[in-house]
C-alpha cells in the first residue's frame, strides 16, 4: 500500500548514527533532532510531476468532513485525522496542520470536521437532500448502512477531477470495492485511521535474548515465520512469577489477544471470507481444509491458559472495560508478555516503554506460502465517500486530491517515520516490516457486509475452544449465499 521510501530510510539512518553517537539521556536528544530534521524536510517539499496543483480557486468555499470518530484511550483516536487548530509540535498535529492548511491555500477554502460516533447524520442529510458536508468518511463497519442504500453516494468515476490511480489512493481497496464499473469508497493516505488499522504482533526483544529464541525478524525475512513458531516461542517464556500455580497477568505470558486474531491469522493464511470471482461477484471462500487447520492451531494457543491471555478471560479486569488498554498493555510494558497482538496504531501507546520492542506482521500458515497477507480492522479503518448531494463535484475532486497528496508526503510521513518507526519502534529493521505488513493490506467485502454473519462460526471456536467450525458454517452458508446475491443486486441491478 505504502512504501517507507528513500527520505525515510534516510531519516532512519541519521536516527541511528545521532542514537550511536549518544549515551543515556542522548536518547531523548536524538528523537528530537529526528523529528525537527523531519520536520524541516516536510516544509520543504516540493510537488513531484505525479501531482500537479490545478490552479483554481474556490473563493474560500467551507467544505465540511463528516467523520466518523470515537474518542478511546489509544492515542491516535484522539484527533480526527483532518483538522489540527494549531501547531504544537507534536509531530502528528503538526502534520495534520500543514497538510490542511496548504491544501486551503492552494485551493482558497475553509476546512472543518464534523464528528461522530455514527455515520447516520451524514445519510440523514443525504436523504433530505442537504448539501452540508463535502466528503463522509467512515470506518468498514460503517459502511454497510451507506454502500446498501440506492442513490445515496456518488459513483466517484464520475468526478472528472479526482484521479484513483494516483499512489496516494490504495489501488487494492478501489479493485474490492468497485462493483459493476462503479466505486462508492476507497482509501488512501488522507485516512490515517487505515494507515495504522493493520493486525499485527508487537515483541518484546529483551525477552527474545532472555531465552535464545529465534529473531522473529529475521524468521519473517526468511519467510519461516509460522503459526507454528508462534505457538513455539509463546510456549517457551511461561513463568508463574507469584509461585500460586496459577497463570494470570501477574505472570509471564506467551501472547495477549482477543479473538480478533483467529481471523487475523485465517487471512494471514492466505484464506479469505469472499473472493470476486472473473464476474467481480462475491463468492464465499472461508470453508475449506486449511481453514479448519489454522482453526486448531490457534485453540491450542488461546485457551492454553498457562500461555494465553485472552481478552474473555480477562474482561473482569478491565477497570475501564477495554482489556487491551487496561491489562494487556500494561503487562506487555512491564516485560509480561513476550507477544501482544494489536493494530499498528498502538506502537504510539507504547513510546514510554522502556524495553526495546518490535514489530511483525501476522504468521505465515507454513514455510511453503509465499506472501504474508495483514487484515485491516473493521472498527479502525477510514474510507472516504462524496455524497450523493454534493453540487461541485470538481471542487471535491480538486479537494481529495490535493488532501491525498500532501497526507502521503506529510502525514504518513510523521506516523511512519517520525511518531512510529524513530520514537517507538526504535530500530531499521521495523521499516522492513511496515513495508511487509503495508504491502500485504487485505481487503475483503465481507468487512463490510458480514454476510450472514457467517464469521461468528470461527469467533465461536475461540470462546468455546471447540472446533466445530465445519458444522457450524454449514447451518449459515445457505443465508450467507443469499445475502451476497441480495446486496449485488442492488448494487448492480
Amino acid at each position: 500500500m505504502k512504501k517507507i521510501c528513500i527520505f525515510l530510510l534516510f531519516v532512519l539512518v541519521f536516527n541511528l548514527l545521532t542514537a550511536c553517537a549518544a549515551s543515556g539521556d542522548g536518547d531523548t536528544a536524538a528523537d528530537t533532532t529526528s523529528a525537527d530534521m523531519s520536520t524541516d524536510i516536510a516544509e520543504e517539499t516540493t510537488e513531484p510531476p505525479e501531482y500537479t496543483a490545478p490552479g483554481v480557486k474556490y473563493d474560500g468555499e467551507e467544505i465540511t468532513f463528516y467523520i466518523w470518530h470515537t474518542d478511546t484511550k489509544w492515542q491516535l483516536t484522539m484527533m480526527d485525522g483532518i483538522y489540527a487548530e494549531e501547531e504544537n509540535g507534536e509531530p502528528m498535529n503538526d502534520a495534520f496542520f500543514r497538510r490542511t492548511s496548504t491544501v486551503e491555500e492552494l485551493l482558497d477554502v475553509s476546512i472543518s470536521t464534523y464528528l461522530n460516533t455514527s455515520m447516520s447524520g451524514y445519510n440523514s442529510s443525504i436523504q433530505a437532500g442537504d448539501d452540508a458536508y463535502g466528503v463522509g468518511i467512515a470506518n468498514a463497519s460503517s459502511l454497510n448502512g451507506m454502500l446498501g442504500v440506492t442513490g445515496l453516494l456518488l459513483d466517484l468515476n464520475t468526478i472528472g477531477t479526482l484521479d484513483l490511480e494516483r499512489s496516494w489512493w490504495d489501488s487494492k481497496a478501489t479493485d474490492e470495492f468497485t462493483i459493476g464499473g462503479k466505486v462508492f469508497t476507497t482509501t488512501g493516505d488522507l485516512c490515517v485511521y487505515n494507515t495504522g488499522a493493520a493486525g499485527c504482533l508487537y515483541f518484546n526483544k529483551e525477552m527474545i535474548e532472555e531465552y535464545s529464541l529465534d529473531s522473529p525478524y529475521k524468521l519473517v525475512n526468511d519467510k519461516k515465520w509460522t503459526i507454528d513458531k508462534l505457538y513455539e516461542h509463546s510456549a517457551a517464556v511461561v513463568r508463574d512469577l507469584d509461585g500460586n500455580g496459577v497463570y494470570d497477568e501477574k505472570d509471564v505470558l506467551g501472547i495477549g489477544c482477543s479473538a480478533s486474531v483467529l481471523q487475523q491469522c485465517i487471512c494471514s493464511s492466505g484464506i479469505r471470507v469472499t473472493t470476486k470471482n472473473s464476474e467481480g461477484i462475491s463468492e464465499l471462500t472461508l470453508n475449506n481444509p486449511k481453514t479448519t487447520i489454522v482453526i486448531d492451531k490457534l485453540i491450542k494457543l488461546l485457551r492454553d491458559k498457562n500461555i494465553a491471555m485472552y481478552s474473555n478471560d480477562y474482561s473482569g479486569k478491565a477497570t475501564t472495560g477495554d482489556v487491551f488498554t487496561d491489562v494487556m498493555l500494561p503487562s506487555f510494558i512491564a516485560n509480561r508478555l513476550l507477544f501482544n497482538f494489536n493494530w499498528i496504531f498502538a506502537a504510539l501507546d507504547l513510546r514510554d516503554m522502556e524495553a526495546d520492542f518490535g514489530i511483525i506482521p501476522m504468521p505465515l500458515f507454513d514455510e511453503k506460502q509465499d506472501e504474508y497477507y495483514s487484515l485491516l480492522s473493521p472498527y479502525w479503518s477510514a474510507f472516504i465517500t462524496v455524497p450523493s448531494t454534493c453540487s461541485d463535484t470538481d471542487m471535491i475532486g480538486n479537494l481529495l486530491d490535493a488532501m491525498g497528496y500532501y497526507s502521503q508526503q506529510l502525514v504518513t510521513t510523521a506516523f511512519i517515520d517520525v511518531t512510529v518507526t524513530n520514537k517507538a519502534l526504535r530500530d531499521d529493521d521495523s521499516a522492513n516490516m511496515l513495508n511487509i505488513i503495508f504491502d500485504s493490506m487485505v481487503y475483503d467485502l465481507y468487512n463490510v457486509y458480514g454476510w450472514g454473519s457467517i464469521y461468528n462460526s470461527v469467533a465461536k471456536c475461540a470462546d468455546t475452544g471447540v472446533n466445530n467450525f465445519a458444522s457450524s458454517y454449514a447451518s449459515m452458508e445457505a443465508s450467507a449465499q443469499a445475502a451476497i446475491e441480495k446486496t449485488f443486486e442492488q448494487l448492480i441491478g
